[in-house]
């Protein structure tokens, strides 16, 4: 549990602030990382844990209550009825003041029609893939991975549509667990590969690492990625502006 979400437990007091929306959606973005990104939780007990621990504040004043009881319903509605747009905007890495007015104006005024409905009415997609590139994008991508060394030996454009597609034969070695998972985390904050990603690898066995030979399983995953990015900011700019790049590729071929 996060310091930010553990004070969430205890009711509120006085009235809410001006930008309690704004505070909500931080806190829920926070949890969002902490909790579902890492496998820590389903998003079904996401949401229905964060809803609780922001439910209450401590007021006797009705105004304050109704602001209050619209805001965390407002926030309900989002999280339980379009997890299109909190996967979209949440696995970015940060949440910026602008956009969370991009999310909150996409939330009001566009609707989506779920083919499956979960437990909170909302489709709950289960991905089968990371992603899908076409031949020039995973020929970059097959280049950046050998220059940086991520795996035991070069890897061709061949072996990154099989990787993506979690169709491997066997995994791919990696030169160092936290290297190979920044660059696939950075892939993932541009919304380029499946917000899932750590569990897709370790379910398809998809990576192992090179000192042990053993299948990297999720959290060998997660906390590979947590020591690795914080000592090493330069590797992680340069992956993040190659996943830009490529984002932009994809976004104009759309």
């Amino acid at each position: 549990m996060c310091i930010r979400c553990e004070k969430q437990r205890k009711p509120k007091k006085g009235k809410p602030s001006q930008d309690e929306l704004w505070e909500l959606y931080e806190t829920a973005y926070a949890e969002f990382q902490n909790q579902f990104v890492t496998g820590r939780k389903t998003y079904h007990r996401y949401v229905t844990d964060f809803i609780s621990f922001n439910l209450l504040i401590d007021s006797s004043d009705i105004s304050s209550w109704k602001k209050h009881t619209m805001n965390i319903n407002s926030m309900f509605d989002l999280l339980a009825n379009r997890k299109d747009l909190v996967l979209k905007y949440f696995s970015q890495d940060g949440l910026t003041r602008h956009e969370f007015q991009k999310l909150h104006r996409e939330f009001n005024t566009t609707e989506t029609v779920a083919e499956e409905s979960n437990e909170y009415g909302a489709a709950d997609y289960v991905p089968t893939s990371l992603s899908c590139f076409n031949d020039i994008q995973l020929s970059l991508i097959a280049d950046m991975v050998n220059e940086a060394h991520l795996f035991v030996g070069d890897v061709s454009m061949e072996d990154m549509e099989l990787f993506f597609s979690c169709s491997l034969d066997r995994p791919l070695q990696v030169s160092n667990n936290g290297l190979a998972a920044l660059f696939l985390d950075c892939l993932r904050s541009e919304n380029l590969i499946s917000h899932n990603w750590q569990k897709l690898i370790a379910d398809y066995q998809l990576l192992c690492s090179y000192k042990t030979m053993k299948v990297l399983k999720r959290t060998d995953i997660s906390s590979s990625l947590s020591e690795y990015r914080n000592r090493h900011p330069q590797t992680q700019k340069a992956f993040a502006n190659f996943a830009k790049k490529l984002k932009s590729m994809k976004e104009k071929e759309e």
